[in-house]
């Protein structure tokens, strides 16, 4: 099941980056899409996280660059 969205503007109702929301909610599985909600403070909800909103967790601000997982020679 796609992850349930909630604008920040209550009962918005309009197309944000390619996914249609009615009463400020949509459902999109589009990982850039979000990706963009997440930014923009948008709640994300998931299935199996009753209660927690993927879309509060603050992105780290300085995400190490490429290799990440990958052994140093």
């Amino acid at each position: 099941m796609a992850p349930h969205i909630q604008t920040p503007v209550k009962g918005f109702t309009g197309t944000v980056v390619g996914v249609d929301f009615k009463n400020g909610v949509g459902e999109t599985d589009d990982e850039a899409a979000l990706a963009y909600f997440g930014r923009h403070g948008y709640k994300i909800e998931t299935a199996g996280a009753e209660g927690k909103a993927k879309g509060d967790q603050k992105p780290a601000e300085n995400p190490p660059a490429g290799g990440e997982g990958k052994e140093q020679s």
